[in-house]
């Protein structure tokens, strides 16, 4: 397979990993629709303040696999780029964009997603523990992927990273 092919194949898993919304299916498992509380985000924040803390952490949790998964099958298509001294590895980038994309506009759940910090934030690789307040070449795109607005904008806490800083 050629590496356009394997860049898109990349994306395309991403996207459908990053599509299983963790917080719809605590949401369903605690007998309520997440997309109808709260902010009607399928998002960490809103999960939080709707069914509480035990069922943020596993939508954390869950949402931190997928990320991590996506960029695991992103590594294994293995399409590289070599610009100077500098090497990244193109496949990872799509599939964890794909990943944030999917998390945003799920294609299992009407298009309805979380607002994609959380996603971004284990995307991005130089952000280890801190967040996504600086991002490498190629990952500029990361915060207009992230959805902004509604209930938790309003509420002042919009895309809150593990730092507790804004995104």
């Amino acid at each position: 397979m050629n590496d356009l092919l394997r860049v898109l194949a990349g994306f395309v898993l991403g996207y459908l990993l990053g599509s299983v919304s963790t917080a719809v299916i605590v949401g369903r498992a605690y007998g309520k629709d997440i997309l109808e509380h709260g902010s009607r985000s399928a998002g960490l924040t809103n999960t939080l303040r709707v069914l509480g803390k035990t069922a943020a952490a596993v939508v954390l949790a869950g949402d931190v696999v997928k990320g991590v998964l996506a960029c695991l099958i992103g590594l294994w298509l293995g399409v590289y780029l070599h610009a100077g001294a500098a090497v990244d590895c193109v496949s990872l980038l799509a599939a964890g964009a794909g990943a944030v994309i999917g998390h945003n506009w799920s294609i299992y759940f009407g298009f309805k997603g979380g607002k994609g910090c959380v996603s971004a934030w284990k995307v991005d690789p130089s952000g280890g523990v801190i967040g996504v307040q600086n991002y490498p070449p190629g990952f500029e795109m990361l915060p207009f992927l992230e959805r902004s607005g509604g209930g938790d904008a309003e509420r002042g806490h919009d895309c809150p990273d593990p730092a507790g800083s804004l995104c």
